[in-house]
């Protein structure tokens, strides 16, 4: 977070040129934020001044990189600060729908990654452990299943493979192995993927293109995933054991410590196959330590500071 002000001008150099602002009349102010800026008197005799701060959000587009930091944007936004929150183009849509005001600037998330692919091409030809770096795509979101709010006595699982890794062969194992175990899975394949792709499924399946794990996450058993940050650290937040198969990126380092702290389970990609996940799954629910683990680790998250908290305190420190 940088704490400043933005260049009126810059805002409005042309496109492809400079950052723009996004979807947002007056400035990018939303009706709420701007009369949250109303100036507030001082009590001695004076001019009026403005109590708060501008804090300046910026991040690549992508799902992973925005969701994180919006609980921290909306705290500020609760104080009545100014945020502004620049990013590529193509994020800016789903930061004005959250309330957030959003300016252009950089490039948007496939021309990055294909400038990314340009510059660095030898990646492409290192096992996926090696590689460390990661991008996503945006796009909208699906509705959950019916069934989802109805009671049920079989486990939810969540199976994801994030917004840009997302494979599907991977994701044909694991349905392949999960699906006639005796439990319900709402399976995302990414914005970018087809659910079609991967058949028909029967009726305990529920495929889609991305659905805000929020909705999902309270009602889970366990998770199935990438392992990648967002989802990682959500599921450990949400006090719930994880299946982690990790792809590329950080997720090789996030699986390693979910199996060092109890958490879950890891499967390398070479040992990902139907059998290995339905095994892995099958230990996840019968075995009450892994829900322990992550309960107790879920605790310990929930008693670190509340975004509101951090916002006060770097309003205090920086303000």
């Amino acid at each position: 977070m940088a704490v400043g002000a933005v260049d009126d001008e810059a805002a409005d150099a042309p496109e492809g040129r400079g950052p723009r602002r996004c979807g947002l009349a007056g400035g990018g102010l939303t009706a709420s934020r701007a009369a949250k800026r109303e100036p507030t008197s001082s009590l001695r005799t004076g001019p009026a001044i403005i109590v708060g701060v501008r804090a300046l959000f910026t991040s690549v587009p992508s799902v992973g990189h925005l969701h994180p930091m919006m609980p921290l944007a909306r705290a500020f936004l609760d104080r009545g600060d100014d945020v502004l929150w620049v990013t590529g183009a193509d994020g800016c849509l789903r930061l004005v729908r959250a309330g957030i005001a959003a300016l252009a600037a950089g490039l948007d998330e496939p021309t990055g990654k294909g400038e990314f692919d340009h510059r660095f091409p030898e990646l492409r030809e290192l096992p996926p452990e090696q590689v460390r770096a990661e991008g996503e795509a945006t796009a909208g979101e699906d509705e959950p299943p019916e069934w989802l709010a109805g009671p049920s006595p079989l486990p939810l699982l969540y199976l994801t493979l994030g917004t840009i890794f997302s494979s599907d062969a991977v994701l044909r194992a694991a349905i392949e192995g999960i699906r006639e175990l005796p439990v319900r899975v709402v399976l995302t394949v990414g914005p970018d993927g087809d659910p079609a792709s991967l058949g028909a499924q029967p009726d305990n399946v529920h495929v889609a293109r991305y659905i805000p794990q929020q909705l999902l996450l309270p009602r889970c058993t366990a998770v199935i995933s990438h392992a990648g940050s967002g989802t990682f650290l959500a599921t450990l937040a949400a006090g719930l054991p994880q299946l982690c198969l990790p792809q590329a990126a950080d997720q090789f380092v996030n699986a390693a410590a979910a199996v060092a702290s109890g958490c879950g389970i890891a499967l390398p990609p070479v040992a990902v196959d139907a059998d290995g996940i339905r095994d892995a799954v099958q230990r996840l629910l019968d075995d009450p330590a892994f829900r322990h683990a992550a309960t107790r680790t879920g605790e310990e998250i929930a008693a670190m500071p509340s975004a509101a908290e951090v916002a006060e305190t770097l309003a205090d420190a920086y303000g």
